[in-house]
């Protein structure tokens, strides 16, 4: 089972689908008017949390099997982000993470045209009160390359969206994740996995 961490804010979920799973190990949490100390496991339908622990996890998966419920969801996604945030891309080779950042950032309110950033690694777009960056590590050697493109500096002093591809090629040089989306395709189906953190 995947299960994605979200520590405080319920507001990056307005978007997920009413039926997840909630998990916790330690901290007491209140959800909606039941009060419990210690949970393991329980699927819940539309909860209202109004405290949330650092230890309350959230999973959640999301169908992008059509072109047009990927768009649906980048589009829902942008909506709820903003301001510094990274949202690493993970998958394999054809599994949707291109296509979902060109979305992305066309529903942030880019009007030109968003090309893979392959072979420029990094491309920043400026966009209506922001920026994103869109990168693609695949073609990095070691993740210390980075630190020559300069990208944590200039996602900090912007204050940018940053979109990561193959971030596990930037390993120990890129910060922790605030989202991480998870892009896995199964014979014709095509979905998922959001991790917050």
């Amino acid at each position: 089972m995947k299960i994605g961490i979200c520590l405080d804010n319920l507001e990056n979920l307005n978007f997920l689908s009413p039926h997840y799973c909630v998990l916790t190990h330690k901290y007491p949490y209140r959800l909606s008017s039941y009060s419990c100390s210690m949970i393991t496991t329980r699927c819940l339908s539309s909860p209202i949390i109004t405290r949330l622990e650092k230890n309350l996890m959230i999973k959640e998966f999301v169908d992008i099997s059509s072109l047009l419920q990927l768009k649906s969801f980048a589009r829902q996604l942008a909506k709820q982000t903003k301001g510094l945030n990274w949202v690493f891309l993970n998958g394999d080779l054809g599994t949707g993470k291109t296509t979902f950042s060109q979305h992305f950032i066309a529903s942030k309110g880019y009007k030109g045209r968003v090309t893979s950033p392959t072979y420029a690694i990094i491309q920043d777009y400026s966009i209506p009160n922001g920026y994103v960056i869109h990168c693609d590590l695949y073609r990095l050697s070691e993740p210390e390359e980075l630190d020559e493109l300069g990208l944590i500096e200039i996602a900090e002093e912007k204050k940018a969206i940053v979109l990561v591809e193959w971030a596990n090629k930037g390993l120990g040089i890129l910060p922790n994740p605030d989202i991480q989306l998870n892009f896995l395709l199964e014979k014709e189906k095509r979905s998922i996995d959001i991790i917050f953190s």
